[in-house]
């Protein structure tokens, strides 16, 4: 019974030149094959023209002088763009980093007031929301940074200033920063996240075991609360104000004017994204 049932199967297999699987195969090996051929004949042409025309290819040129200063860093003109590069990432993640942070926090605001029963919270949210999220980035980004920043921000002699936390002016903003250690900061702040978290965890199961209200960030917040500032008086850190002396502004943490607007629109376009979320995720829950 083997013998002839295998025969059966052999003859109801179609030929190679019928069969799916092998002219599947076969039409994929083929484009990969042109593909590469195409490739190999455009780095080809480039090469041969590169050499005609005595030009260079390569990553040589990231060890040249950039020429060209980086405002708001320390990086000078007379560095190799190896080091721009660099620089430009670090900037890039700077940016990230505090868009991330405000963002969240305005998002989660926004998302909130869209649920208020006070009608005028309720619609200036929404009005919000749906006017900023529907309008590009980059014309957001743009507009903040000719119409604001250069436009209605002072002069350095008239800039505006928050009672030693900030200086604003069509020049750059210092915003007052701490003096330390960031990482150990950073740890400082995990720990007490982590602490938080895990009184709320504790107040939860105290809840679901005895009936009562969890009550969960007035136990939660306090103990982050306590444990940054310990670390923060234990630490030695302490705050770096900037300080406004005629032209000039001293102290802080300085941001550029290119760089204030990129997170200003950042902020803004990402927060009514973010609000939406939250309400939609609030109002998901049964």
């Amino acid at each position: 019974m083997t013998a002839p049932a295998t025969l059966d199967k052999q003859a109801g297999r179609p030929p190679l030149w019928r069969d799916v699987r092998v002219l599947s195969w076969t039409f994929q090996l083929a484009v990969v094959g042109l593909v590469v051929l195409l490739v190999s004949w455009l780095w080809g042409n480039v090469q041969s023209n590169s050499d005609r025309l005595n030009i260079d290819t390569g990553f040589d040129f990231l060890d040249q002088p950039a020429g060209f200063p980086i405002p708001g860093s320390d990086f000078r003109n007379n560095q190799p763009i190896s080091d721009a590069v660099v620089e430009g990432l670090l900037n890039t993640i700077r940016l990230a980093a505090a868009g991330l942070v405000l963002a969240t926090l305005l998002g989660v605001l926004l998302g909130i007031a869209r649920l208020s029963g006070n009608f005028l919270v309720r619609t200036g949210a929404k009005f919000y929301v749906e006017f900023v999220r529907n309008i590009p980035l980059l014309s957001l980004l743009y507009l903040i940074y000719l119409a604001v920043i250069l436009t209605v921000f002072p002069r350095p002699v008239d800039s505006w200033t928050l009672e030693g936390l900030a200086v604003l002016n069509v020049r750059g903003s210092h915003v007052a920063w701490f003096d330390g250690s960031a990482l150990a900061l950073i740890g400082i702040v995990v720990l007490g996240m982590a602490a938080a978290w895990g009184v709320g965890r504790w107040r939860t199961t105290v809840a679901e075991r005895t009936g009562q209200p969890a009550r969960t960030a007035l136990f939660a917040l306090p103990v982050m609360a306590l444990i940054v500032a310990a670390g923060w008086l234990i630490g030695g850190y302490t705050l770096n104000r900037p300080e406004l002396d005629g032209n000039r502004v001293s102290g802080g943490i300085e941001m550029t004017p290119a760089y204030l607007g990129a997170l200003l629109a950042l902020v803004l376009y990402t927060s009514s994204h973010i609000a939406e979320i939250v309400r939609g995720s609030i109002q998901a829950v049964p």
